[in-house]
């Protein structure tokens, strides 16, 4: 694929990803894929591309469930064993493989996984748990508040106390 400089364009199911279904509240619906197979300068496999899903999660705060638009920026680079990581190009992610081929259902699967919030929850104006919020009150303007200080005479009173003693 990637010395014919092909791309791959569709719908992959939901429910044809195990692992990721589990983490939704519902394993309905699509990802819309696509990805692009090249060669890097050095000859090793390159593969770009993204994928957007709208799934649906349970909202850590409220604990409703709520749908929210996944997109997930795809960039590696498909390198041997024996490679370090340190000739890869751009800001592209290593995939090792001593194969011949690689599994893009999990590569597809491990992105999605790390593309969920580490805590979902709805924005702040869709939470129903918002309804419940302390408003914060200000004290009216007119009203001044005098500041008590308990030891501010002390200082006269000693002064005074040590005139008497001498």
């Amino acid at each position: 694929m990637a010395s014919q400089a092909q791309v791959l364009k569709g719908a992959v199911p939901i429910s044809q990803l195990p692992r990721f279904g589990e983490m939704l509240a519902e394993a309905d619906g699509d990802i819309d894929l696509v990805l692009a197979f090249s060669r890097g300068k050095q000859g090793r496999t390159q593969i770009r591309g993204s994928a957007q899903a709208a799934v649906g999660l349970i909202c850590q705060k409220c604990l409703q469930p709520f749908r929210q638009i996944l997109n997930c920026v795809i960039n590696f680079e498909v390198v041997g064993s024996d490679v370090g990581y340190d000739q890869l190009e751009d800001a592209a992610d290593a995939i090792v493989c001593d194969d011949k081929e690689i599994s893009l259902t999990v590569l597809l699967e491990d992105e999605l996984i790390m593309s969920v919030p580490m805590i979902p929850r709805h924005t702040v104006t869709q939470c129903p748990s918002n309804e419940y919020r302390r408003v914060d009150l200000e004290l009216p303007v007119d009203e001044v508040k005098t500041t008590h200080r308990p030891f501010a005479g002390l200082a006269a009173a000693m002064k005074k106390k040590d005139n008497q003693e001498s």
